[in-house]
């Protein structure tokens, strides 16, 4: 029996050609990706839940008197909308991050006090699930792949 395989050098060449464009494709779909993870930390403060999982604690009365006595929204983590808008994505190479800006006062950066919260604080996570983030990179993977081929 024989198997012979022709044009293989050609289908290398296309094929080349396709991986090219996945290649260069990468940091859109990383930044599409990230964008949309983005988009999920601002539907947690509208919606005052993790998307992807669990609603956030209640204010402690105190807290909640003090907010609305100063005239700030009654919802958590909402006071300057420093937290809320405070993000930067930055994409190198095959590397993307989403990094919170926002710090306070004296420099510190307190979003991670928010999110996983502290002794006196709950725990009151705004960026996504695991699932939901590999969910977005997933799609925008997806989409560079169609385009590609």
């Amino acid at each position: 029996m024989k198997i012979q395989v022709t044009g293989l050098l050609e289908a290398v060449r296309a094929n080349r050609a396709r991986a090219a464009r996945l290649v260069g494709g990468t940091p859109r779909a990383l930044r599409d990706a990230l964008t949309d993870t983005l988009r999920d930390v601002w539907t947690s403060f509208d919606q005052q839940r993790q998307v992807g999982g669990r609603g956030w604690a209640p204010l402690a009365r105190g807290t909640l008197r003090q907010k609305l006595r100063l005239g700030y929204s009654p919802k958590a983590l909402i006071r300057t909308g420093a937290l809320r808008q405070g993000w930067e994505i930055q994409v190198r190479g095959n590397t993307g991050t989403l990094r919170a800006t926002a710090t306070g006062k004296r420099g510190v950066p307190y979003g991670v006090y928010q999110h996983e919260g502290t002794r006196t604080i709950p725990a009151r996570p705004f960026t996504p699930t695991e699932a939901v983030v590999r969910a977005h990179a997933r799609a925008a993977f997806q989409r560079l792949i169609k385009e590609a081929l």
